[in-house]
């Protein structure tokens, strides 16, 4: 039996915007796909951006599990309905080491994730786990220290009546917290205890939406999301224990290419310390696809 051909075509994707700092050209996405493997810079394995609620917002919902990294992996559809992939995937530990230790974060080994999707024509439902190592390498002998990073995330989109969808999505976890939107780049994966070891933090985050179609060419999302990290005395003040986002959108599309619209947002950070801060924001954006 003769296979088909299309099967191990090759396929190059490349994106990019002018977001990064002083409007500097930023890589997004660069990868290549080859039959069931990937290689490259796109979505990690652990999040499910089909699940994602119809926002204005360029940075989304920050309970999400949102994050672009380097890459290979492997995925293959078990059955006509179900799908299945695995991934090494770029690890990056984000810890503070305090001043008296000599030493740097980093990890022996890729961050492992994986996930089994379920797919029918008027909705999905995923669920990913992830396996990772946070470690210490000290300067000094015998200074070294690691833990166990693991989450578990569940999500899903339906739809429910004509074009109506309902998503959502559910995460868990220690050592996971540079996953979420919240926590990005906040270097709470881990802290140091009194006695000197890597203890990984605990981490939750959920978001849920609906995208509602008002006619054919107006449509509104609604969406709620929250996300919040384990409390410990090694932590500043300062550092969030937890967020809270509630946004409404309007997006009316006069042309096939075209949305015009807006989003109000409401927000509302949690600090460790009990300190807690709020704002609202009305966003306007006009939108234009190439395809």
């Amino acid at each position: 039996m003769r296979s088909d051909p299309t099967e191990a075509r090759f396929r190059a994707f490349v994106e990019g915007d002018f977001f990064g700092t002083g409007n500097a050209f930023r890589l997004r996405h660069g990868f290549g796909e080859i039959g069931p493997l990937l290689g490259g810079q796109t979505w990690t394995t652990f999040m499910d951006i089909s699940a994602r609620p119809l926002t204005v917002d360029f940075e989304g919902p920050d309970g999400e599990v949102f994050i672009r990294q380097a890459m290979i992996r492997f995925s293959h559809a078990i059955a006509p309905d179900w799908t299945i992939a695995v991934a090494a995937e770029d690890p990056t530990p984000q810890f503070l080491v305090p001043s008296a230790l000599s030493g740097s974060a980093r990890s022996n080994m890729p961050d492992i994730p994986g996930y089994v999707r379920y797919q029918r024509p008027r909705g999905h439902a995923q669920f990913a786990g992830l396996v990772r190592q946070l470690r210490f390498d000290s300067n000094l002998e015998d200074g070294n220290e690691s833990a166990l990073g693991y989450g578990v995330n569940a999500t899903f989109s339906v739809t429910t009546i004509g074009k109506d969808a309902l998503q959502g999505q559910f995460m868990i976890g220690e050592g996971t917290a540079r996953y979420i939107e919240s926590f990005v780049g906040q270097n709470v994966d881990a802290v140091f205890t009194a006695d000197g070891d890597l203890s990984a933090l605990r981490s939750q985050a959920a978001v849920v939406g609906y995208t509602r179609h008002w006619t054919g060419t107006v449509r509104s999302g609604f969406a709620y999301s929250t996300a919040r990290l384990e409390s410990h005395d090694a932590l500043s003040a300062g550092t969030i224990e937890r967020t809270q986002d509630l946004r409404m959108s309007l997006l009316w599309s006069p042309y096939r290419l075209v949305d015009v619209g807006g989003e109000v947002l409401w927000g509302r950070r949690d600090n460790q310390d009990g300190s807690y801060g709020d704002t609202w924001r009305l966003q306007f954006a006009t939108i234009y696809r190439l395809h």
